[in-house]
């Protein structure tokens, strides 16, 4: 498998009507999610920085209210990027280790291929392409992960990382939703 049907592949699959419609929605969508836990984010401060406002100076009530806010806002934003960055470092990590191959390129040419050329029929199923083709890469590497790891310890430790991963984002995700 050369780099010239990856060049292809990529090609037929950029001047896809569906394909670059499908990855507009994709895009717009993660923005429209940063956008509006951005703004939760900040309400959030802002419902903090409210015990600033009790302190009776004004001059000390409105340093304790940006500061809270700040704080609040600053380090729950901090935090949740240097939880992305750390999960997406161990990935990563994980995928130069384990799968930068032949057979993790052929899934990913095969896996592009099958997209666009059904597109026209997997678009009527209530999921996007750009996110049904991460999905499936994602099931495909954990999959040979799972048949070429003969070390339970480190079967265990991807589960567990896995766990963690969907576990903090469930609780990014809902928290978000509740503020919403």
């Amino acid at each position: 498998m050369g780099k010239m049907s990856l060049y292809l592949v990529t090609c037929i699959a950029a001047r896809s009507e569906i394909i670059i419609n499908e990855a507009a929605i994709f895009f717009s969508t993660i923005y429209d999610g940063l956008k509006t836990a951005g703004l939760s984010l900040i309400e959030l401060g802002g419902s903090a920085a409210a015990f600033g406002d009790m302190i009776p100076q004004k001059i000390i009530a409105f340093i304790a209210h940006w500061l809270l806010q700040l704080v609040v806002s600053g380090g729950i934003g901090i935090a949740i990027v240097f939880i992305i960055c750390m999960g997406t470092g161990k990935v990563i990590e994980i995928f130069n280790d384990r799968f930068a191959d032949e057979k993790t390129a052929f899934f990913v040419l095969m896996g592009l291929a099958v997209i666009v050329i059904y597109a026209d029929k997997i678009v009527l199923l209530p999921v996007n392409l750009i996110l049904l083709y991460i999905l499936v890469f994602a099931i495909c590497m954990i999959s040979r992960a799972f048949l070429e790891w003969d070390d339970a310890e480190q079967k265990k430790e991807l589960i567990l990382n896995v766990g963690r991963m969907v576990l903090i984002l469930g609780v990014i995700w809902f928290a978000f939703r509740s503020l919403a």
